[in-house]
């Protein structure tokens, strides 16, 4: 059975998370205040409502942003790069 995602963004920010938590991506940086920028957005990918049976969603970025006082961009680039990782999964022929 496949994972049921509230939406696109919410399922390529997991999937994406899982791949680079198990070192199969990796961002490449050698300025200490981007890794540190793009580390503290990487921070806010949080399961929203875990407890609940729903689908599988992500806190919104509105919260994030509260909660880093800024946009979270640099991630939302990283964690689209996944679509076309996912556009192999779904439209193999």
């Amino acid at each position: 059975m496949r994972p049921n995602y509230a939406n696109l963004k919410s399922q390529c920010s997991v999937k994406m998370a899982n791949k680079i938590k198990n070192r199969e991506a990796v961002e490449y940086c050698n300025d200490q205040d981007i890794i540190d920028i793009v580390s503290e957005e990487m921070e806010q990918v949080k399961l929203k409502d875990v407890d609940k049976d729903g689908k599988i969603a992500i806190i919104p970025k509105d919260k994030v942003k509260d909660l880093i006082g800024r946009s979270p961009d640099d991630w939302d680039s990283i964690m689209m790069r996944y679509w076309f990782a996912m556009e192999k999964e779904f439209f193999v022929v």
